[in-house]
């Protein structure tokens, strides 16, 4: 490539590109770089367009598409996609969209939220103008003109007669093939129908099409349907109880999508048949699918009505809606013995008819005591069917005659006794207890129940109850089978199975049937029927009493605690419920007897408690009854209550008994010390004596006695009671030893409470503490001030770590967390908690690696220290450089131990954030270089000179002087902060020459200084070899003479 000039033929310079060129220069490339130039002069253009399609509707304002190349990415020559409108509302507009980011790329793209708004039903086409990356324009692009987009490049479709679609499909009309249009469909007829929509359609689930039917609605269901069309039909089919006097139908619906070609899927009213486009517009079609039923059988006659030989019965058969029977009978068959009886209804009654009507006449012999009863049949081969056609097909009955209500009886039998029975159930009876007697009435001798009434006269029953016996009378009988007296039971009264004797009309009256026929006058209990044949009755009206009150406990003395057995002795079984039977005793309790059932005895255990005392144990006057509670006799129904609850003369348990009860229980007198005044620490022991109200003996645990110490509390344990040997030969004492625990602590020593671990501890008859454990007299403290101090001091961490001396932490420039070998020691601060520790000491421990060490001497705690709450302590260098491991980039580390007075211990943790680093190693230099290019330097000419160290440091104080070859007068260096190099430049001065320049030395100026990171001062400056300033630059000449 040549570049030059272009000028004009008189040498001015061409401004406008009409000149000639002059003298061409090569260009100077970049070493190493290629320049590739490209020709492309191909217009862009699609390589696919997909959406919207040529000629068809589309519902989403969106392109996709696939570019031949990637379009222009500058704020120029943008690239643009349009929907031109063609037709409809929308006509001759423009809707632009410029393509941005990922859009101007090739690949498949889709863009969307374009910013455009189209109009519903209007027609568009899509047209483009393109800039690809070398400025190529697409075709008609030079003049700013668009190109109408085609599906593929070459043969392609023009992206035009798109249709922009937002709304929804509508159902439009209903139409049908039937043929006559009005007619009338029974059960199993069908309807062809059309549903028609104002748009081509395609459906992805069936379609269910409902019908006004009645209940049920009808329904037909139309299958899904992927092929866009205009309609679709389907066929309804009447189904069982569907019916209506106009068929239309109810409502259209899918469980998918109904969708134009656009995409737009009906929802909602979109399902709507327009109004008077629904079936019922276009035919008349009656739907009867309503099958006739029989409704019921009925009668005109008395009911309840009691019918005999020639009385006339009528009988009425009722359908569900009118019907026809085209020829021979329909038969009512009665239920009335052997044999049935028949009426017969012809067909010609039973045209267009809700009902059919005949009479039944009672003949002899006939009998139905339950009620008369049909069931229907059809002969001469006829068919009942509705007006409409649908046949009868069932001949069931759902409400007969008696279903109805309709009692109808025929009968003509005197009645008799049946039997004699009770409803009440088997078993004992006592005083007041009321027994129904039922006597049951039956048609003639072994005949079934039937009703009679007493029309005057009493019916009397009596009853053998001892002596004379009991007579139960009934007033009234009203047209029943059976009637029922109550005989109340008397005290007195016994029977060992309840019967009747005789049966008799009393006061002249007389008992006859529905029918009129009459009841004897004494009539005869059936052999087997009596009462005692069906039931078990007992009869027993005598009250129990109190036999006696004893014990089956041995005679002797009996402790809190002890089970006395008190015994009751009945006259008869009795049963105790809901409370209790209360025995007052003379040693100051009542017993109660708890309920009890069926028993002639009732046993309690009588449980001596604290308090109560006997010399000779019995019952103080009469047992009595607590609220609410019953004694009685062991009856099944209305038993005897005891009522009398004397105990006989000698009967008490006192008369055969000599049981004596001592409910005393024993205490705690005292606990005390012998020591009068002390402090004890953790581990030392204290004696502490029990004193009881008498003897006692510990069995199988031990007595703990909780001392009030904070938390814990200190505890004594005393497992042998009585002592052996016993130190001071009271029986009454007992000596334990209290050992000081850990955080046990307190300014008087005094009980906090006493209990029994396990086991027992009696006296002498038993009695035990009732676990009150609480002492009668004197506590510890009464008489002994003793102070027990458990607590160690707090746990604790080393609260900080600084160097002393030399460059510390708290010289001007601190050095954190580092020891430097300016240092003299190290200052460790520990926590004092309080007051508590005065007069206690510090141990400081130390450790580089291994194990922790004491380091420096023990510290005690001063009073000040206290108040100020820490105490500082100087550890001195020659004891940590002394520390095992002690070396650089290790870790000093320190904790202590904290000893009160009390001698309790406690070793801090070690705060690792508090740690020394082991640095005491000071800067060396690396190497001397430069910045400045090797070539000649004048007077007052400057040359970088800069100093490398091994490390980051500061230089104060002066400066760092650098001694070179050039000049006797050395070069000063005065600024390095925190810094790895010092550095400055060297100004030639008049007289300076040498034809290679390096340094000869280095060093400080007096009162300077260089002070690494860690405090480390540097004194040595020697340059190594082989890294000098003329190994960095080697052709560096000064010439500071001037000629």
């Amino acid at each position: 490539l040549k570049i030059g000039y272009l000028t004009l033929p008189n040498g001015n310079a061409d401004t406008d590109g009409s000149g000639i060129p002059n003298t061409l220069h090569d260009v100077d490339w970049n070493s190493g770089d290629v320049e590739i130039m490209r020709s492309d002069d191909t217009p862009p253009e699609f390589t696919t367009f997909t959406y919207p399609e040529r000629n068809k509707d589309f519902n989403t304002v969106k392109f996709t598409y696939n570019l031949s190349e990637n379009l222009n990415t500058e704020d120029y020559n943008l690239s643009q996609i349009k929907f031109l409108g063609t037709a409809g509302a929308d006509n001759g507009n423009s809707h632009v969209y410029s393509l941005a980011g990922d859009y101007r790329e090739t690949g498949s793209r889709t863009a969307s939220s374009l910013g455009i708004t189209l109009v519903d039903g209007s027609t568009y086409s899509v047209q483009y103008l393109f800039y690809d990356v070398a400025g190529n324009v697409s075709p008609g692009g030079e003049s700013g003109t668009f190109t109408t987009a085609t599906d593929i490049p070459v043969g392609g479709n023009n992206i035009t007669g798109a249709v922009y679609d937002v709304t929804a499909p509508t159902v439009t009309t209903i139409s049908t093939t039937q043929n006559p249009t009005t007619v009338t469909k029974i059960l199993g007829n069908t309807v062809e129908f059309t549903v028609n929509f104002d748009e081509e359609v395609k459906s992805d689930n069936s379609v269910t099409v409902t019908f006004e039917t009645g209940i049920p609605d009808g329904t037909a269901t139309i299958a899904a349907w992927g092929t866009l069309a205009n309609s679709k039909s389907g066929t309804y089919i009447v189904g069982a109880g569907e019916e209506t006097a106009r068929l239309d139908i109810k409502s259209i619906a899918t469980g998918g999508n109904i969708t134009d070609e656009a995409g737009n899927a009906m929802s909602g009213a979109d399902f709507d048949i327009d109004g008077g486009g629904n079936l019922t517009n276009v035919a008349n079609i009656t739907v009867d699918g309503i099958v006739p039923t029989i409704s019921s059988v009925t009668s005109t006659s008395t009911s309840p009505g009691y019918y005999s030989t020639g009385e006339g019965v009528n009988i009425t058969v009722n359908f569900s809606e009118e019907l026809n029977l085209d020829q021979g009978n329909l038969v009512v068959t009665l239920e009335t013995g052997a044999p049935d009886q028949t009426v017969e209804i012809g067909f010609s009654d039973i045209v267009a008819t809700l009902t059919a009507a005949g009479t039944y006449t009672v003949v002899a012999g006939d009998v139905n005591a339950a009620g008369l009863s049909s069931t229907l049949s059809i002969d001469g081969g006829g068919t009942l069917s509705d007006v409409a056609g649908n046949p009868l097909t069932n001949l069931d009955i759902p409400t007969d005659l008696l279903d109805g209500g309709y009692q109808l009886y025929v009968e003509t039998t005197a009645p008799t006794i049946g039997t004699i029975t009770s409803t009440a159930s088997d078993g004992s009876y006592g005083i007041g207890a009321a027994i129904p007697v039922v006597v049951t009435f039956i048609n003639g001798v072994g005949g079934s129940a039937e009703n009679v009434t007493l029309n005057s006269g009493t019916f009397d029953i009596t009853l053998a109850t001892g002596g004379a016996g009991s007579t139960v009378s009934i007033s009234s009988i009203s047209n029943s089978s059976t009637t029922t007296g109550s005989y109340v039971v008397a005290e007195g009264e016994t029977s060992s199975d309840l019967s009747a004797s005789g049966l008799a009309i009393g006061g002249a009256g007389t008992a006859t049937d529905s029918y009129g026929n009459e009841l004897s006058a004494t009539p005869a209990i059936p052999s087997g029927a009596n009462l005692d044949d069906a039931e078990n009755i007992v009869i027993d009206a005598v009250r129990p009493t109190i036999v006696s009150i004893t014990s089956s406990t041995v005679d002797g003395t009996y402790g809190i605690g002890d089970d006395i057995n008190v015994t009751i002795t009945f006259s008869k079984a009795v049963t105790l419920a809901t409370a209790a039977l209360d025995l007052v005793l003379n040693s100051g309790y009542t017993l109660s007897v708890d309920p009890f059932a069926s028993s002639l005895t009732a046993q309690k255990t009588y449980t001596v408690a604290e308090g109560h005392q006997s010399a000779d144990l019995t019952v103080t006057g009469s047992p009595s009854l607590a609220g609410g509670a019953t004694l009685r006799d062991n009856l099944d129904n209305s038993p005897n209550d005891l009522t009398v609850f004397t105990i006989p003369g000698a009967q008490n348990i006192g008369d055969a008994h000599a049981i004596v009860v001592d409910g005393i229980r024993p205490f705690i007198e005292s606990v005390t010390s012998p020591t009068l005044i002390d402090t004890f620490g953790i581990g030392q022991t204290v004696d502490i004596v029990v004193t009881f109200s008498e003897a006692v003996t510990l069995s199988g645990g031990n007595i703990l006695v909780d001392l009030e110490t904070d938390a814990p509390d200190g505890r004594v344990t005393i497992s042998t009671i009585p002592e052996s040997p016993d130190p001071d030969t009271n029986p009454l004492t007992v000596l334990g030893t209290y050992t000081v625990g850990v955080a046990e602590n307190t300014t008087l020593l005094a009980v906090k409470a006493i209990s029994l671990s396990a086991g027992t501890i009696v006296d002498a008859n038993g009695n035990d503490f009732d676990n009150d454990y609480s002492i009668n007299g004197a506590d510890i403290s009464a008489a002994s001030a003793i102070v027990i101090d458990g607590v160690a001091p707090s746990a604790f961490s080393i609260t900080s770590v600084t160097s002393d001396g030399g460059n510390s932490e708290s010289s001007a420039a601190a050095y954190d967390d580092i020891w430097n070998s300016t240092n003299t020691g190290a200052i460790v601060r520990v926590p004092i908690e309080d007051n508590t520790l005065v007069n206690g000491t510090i141990q400081v421990q130390g450790k580089v690696t291994g194990s922790y060490v004491n380091v420096g001497s023990v510290h005690p705690i001063t009073s000040g220290e206290a108040t100020a709450q820490q105490s500082d302590i100087t550890i001195t260098k020659a004891v940590i450089e002394a520390l095992t491991g002690f070396a650089n980039g290790q870790s000093i580390i320190f904790t202590a131990i904290i000893t009160d007075p009390g001698n309790n211990s406690t070793t801090g943790s070690a705060n690792v954030a508090e740690s020394l680093v082991i640095d005491t190693t000071s800067l060396k230099v690396e190497s001397v270089t430069s910045s400045s290019d090797n070539g000649d330097y004048k007077l007052a000419d400057g040359v970088n000179i800069r100093v490398n160290f091994d490390g980051a440091g500061t230089l104060s104080g002066g400066n760092l002087l650098v001694t070179h070859n050039a000049s006797a007068t050395a070069f000063g260096i005065s600024t390095m902060s925190n810094a790895a190099f010092a550095e400055g430049t060297y100004l030639v001065a008049a007289g300076d020459e040498h034809a290679t320049l390096n340094v000869n030395s280095i060093a400080l100026a007096a009162g300077a200084t260089i002070i690494d990171t860690a405090g480390n001062p540097n004194t040595v400056f020697t340059i190594p070899v082989s890294n000098n300033f003329v190994d960095s630059r080697a052709n560096i000449a000064v010439d500071g003479i001037v000629p």
